[in-house]
């Protein structure tokens, strides 16, 4: 056999097993890390739209799906606190407008750091991959999604998966 029949061998041999990997990968759960990646994060937020406005009732909407919002402080520039009620118990969405975008970013990334060490199940997506940051954490008795879109930072806590899943399935940032 000579050299390049060789070489076509040895590219075919590699991309087979490339494959196979890839197969398994995804046999094993790397479907939901690539379909997030390439779907813009999780639950999708590096597709969402951007606020139109950094009104109260804009980014914290008065129902999010099945949950209905019983209080909301503060404001965008400085920090708005909202807390909402749905079938799953309390949500608290914290929304922030940061000067830029790397505000923004840096401020996820310190919260993805901080859930290092935290034990749980964390689900990171930092860099450029989908033009945000975005982290899911589920462990301890609680469970937070924090992500950021262009210079809106948002921050969901909620008592388990379950409902943190129902609140960002429904929310529309």
């Amino acid at each position: 056999m000579n050299r390049g029949a060789r070489l076509l061998l040895g590219c075919g041999v590699a991309a087979f097993l490339c494959i196979c990997v890839v197969v398994l990968a995804m046999l094993a759960g790397g479907s939901q890390l690539l379909s997030m990646v390439l779907g813009g994060g999780p639950y999708g937020v590096g597709n969402r739209p951007m606020p139109l406005s950094s009104s109260n009732d804009v980014l914290a909407p008065p129902t999010v799906g099945e949950f209905t919002r019983t209080s909301a402080s503060g404001m965008a520039q400085m920090g708005l606190t909202a807390m909402y009620e749905g079938p799953g118990g309390q949500v608290m969405l914290l929304v922030r407008l940061f000067p830029s975008e790397g505000a923004a970013r840096s401020s996820v990334e310190a919260i993805d750091e901080q859930l290092e060490g935290a034990g749980g199940f964390k689900t990171s997506v930092i860099g450029d991959v989908f033009g945000a940051n975005a982290v899911r954490y589920v462990g301890g008795g609680t469970a937070r999604m924090v992500w950021n879109r262009g210079a809106y930072f948002f921050d969901v806590q909620a008592p388990d998966g379950g409902t943190l899943d129902d609140f960002m399935n429904a929310f529309p940032y």
